[in-house]
């Protein structure tokens, strides 16, 4: 859409679509730091051992299954640790519902982050 020779943004749901958030999404979505499975191969094969927390009501589900399925692949020792019924943010809740099916699952989580930091 252009105005007056220039172009102009969209609004989708509210939310005006420039070029630059276009961009900026974009080097998000690629950045490996957010999205791990999109680093090189060769530098996921070199990571020490890993365990991932995916949870079944979590918009970042898949890409954590993934994840775990390519670090099977590439032989590193991964573990995942999957919560059928729990949200993105699981530790969140697990922190503040006590005693609650969240705060055991963080208990698993943390326990397997120190006994792995224990055995270094």
């Amino acid at each position: 859409m252009l105005k007056e020779g220039k172009p102009t943004a969209r609004v989708e749901h509210g939310v005006e679509i420039t070029s630059s958030l276009q961009q900026r999404m974009k080097e998000m979505v690629f950045d490996t730091r957010i999205s791990p499975v999109m680093e090189d191969t060769d530098i996921l094969a070199q990571l020490p051992r890993t365990h991932v927390m995916v949870c079944g009501y979590d918009q970042l589900r898949d890409d954590g299954l993934l994840l775990v399925d390519l670090l099977e692949k590439l032989e590193v020792d991964v573990t995942l640790q999957y919560l059928p019924r729990s949200l993105h943010a699981v530790f969140t809740f697990g922190a503040d519902l006590k005693p609650s099916y969240h705060n055991d699952q963080n208990h698993i989580y943390f326990n397997t982050i120190k006994d792995y930091v224990d055995g270094l």
